[in-house]
C-alpha cells in the first residue's frame, strides 16, 4: 500500500528489512519538498505524470524539441497537492486537472512566471500569482487618487498632501519685566506654515505671576491673529482670530508685541508656538 497523493510505500507489518522502505520514504517525502521536475512543453495538451507531479515542489516548464508555437494546456494528474510552476516556455500555459469536468477551475501562468497552484483532484486554483509593475519614470509614487472618491491606486506624483505634515515651532524670550509695548518677537518665516485653532499647543510661561490680566498681541505682518494673556498667573492662555487656524505663507512676518502698558510683576516670559507645515 502507498499514500494516496505522492505514492509513498507504507512499511508493511511483517516485511523485512523495514529500513529500505523507510529511507525510500524519507528520501521521496524530502524530494517532494524541495525538488523540482522539468517539464518539456510541445503545443497542444501536455501531460504531467503522476511520478513527476509528486517527484518535487516544482514544475518547471520549458520548451522541448519542438517547443510550443501558441498557448498550451499543462494537464496536472487527479491528485492533490500544492505545486509551483515556473512557466519559461516562450507562451501562457493553462493548468487543468485530468479529472476535470466542464466548468472546472482552471490557471493561467502567463509565460515568464512563477506561480502557486492548488490541485484538489478535480480543479487547480491558482493561490499566489507573480506581481510585477511596469516600469515607470522616476520620482513616481503608487497610491490613491490625489482628490475625489476612492479609487484604485497607480503610479502618480507625489504631492504635498501625500507627506504627513512636519511641525514648525517658533521660541522667544524677553529676560525681567518688558517694557510698554515692547517687541519680544519678530521673525519672517522661510515656508508655508499652518496655525492651529487657539495655538493649540503652545505654552507661554513667566518666572513671576502677572498682578492683573495683560494680554501680549500675536501677529502676522502686524495684524493681529491671536492673543497670549495672562490672568493673574505664570501661565498663558491662548485664542486666535475667531477660534480658527492661521496661516502664513514663506516670507510672512510672525510677531509677538507686548502689552502698551506692562505688568509691574509678570516676568522673565517665554513662549513657543506651535505649528506644521
Amino acid at each position: 500500500m502507498s499514500t494516496t497523493n505522492l505514492g509513498i510505500d507504507f512499511v508493511d507489518v511483517n516485511q523485512s528489512q523495514k529500513e529500505v522502505t523507510m529511507n525510500a520514504a524519507i528520501q521521496a517525502f524530502e524530494d517532494a519538498l524541495t525538488a523540482g521536475a522539468a517539464v518539456a512543453i510541445e503545443d497542444g495538451l501536455n501531460v504531467v505524470l503522476a511520478a513527476d507531479f509528486a517527484s518535487g515542489v516544482a514544475l518547471l516548464l520549458a520548451a522541448g524539441s519542438p517547443g510550443p508555437s501558441a498557448g498550451f494546456t499543462l494537464s496536472l494528474p487527479a491528485v492533490e497537492g500544492f505545486k509551483i510552476i515556473q512557466n519559461d516556455s516562450g507562451y501562457e500555459a493553462t493548468v487543468v486537472c485530468s479529472a476535470a469536468v466542464t466548468g472546472s477551475s482552471e490557471a493561467t501562468i502567463p509565460d515568464g512566471d512563477l506561480n502557486l497552484v492548488f490541485c484538489d483532484g478535480s480543479q487547480v486554483f491558482r493561490v499566489a500569482p507573480s506581481i510585477e509593475f511596469p516600469v515607470k519614470a522616476a520620482n513616481l509614487v503608487f497610491a490613491g487618487p490625489v482628490s475625489g472618491g476612492d479609487a484604485a491606486p497607480d503610479f502618480r506624483a507625489l504631492t504635498a498632501d501625500d507627506l504627513p505634515a512636519q511641525p514648525f515651532d517658533v521660541g522667544a524670550f524677553f529676560p525681567g519685566v518688558p517694557t510698554d509695548a515692547a517687541v519680544m518677537l519678530r521673525v519672517p518665516v522661510a515656508r508655508a506654515i499652518t496655525i492651529p485653532a487657539d495655538f493649540a499647543g503652545s505654552y507661554g510661561k513667566a518666572s513671576a505671576a502677572s498682578t492683573g490680566t495683560v494680554a501680549f498681541d500675536i501677529q502676522k505682518n502686524g495684524t493681529t491673529i491671536g492673543t497670549a494673556t495672562f490672568t493673574a498667573a505664570a501661565t498663558a492662555t491662548f485664542t486666535t482670530v475667531a477660534g480658527a487656524a492661521q496661516s502664513l505663507a514663506a516670507g510672512d512676518v510672525l510677531s509677538i508685541v507686548c502689552p502698551g502698558t506692562a505688568d509691574a510683576t509678570l516676568a522673565d516670559i517665554g513662549f513657543v508656538l506651535v505649528g506644521s507645515r
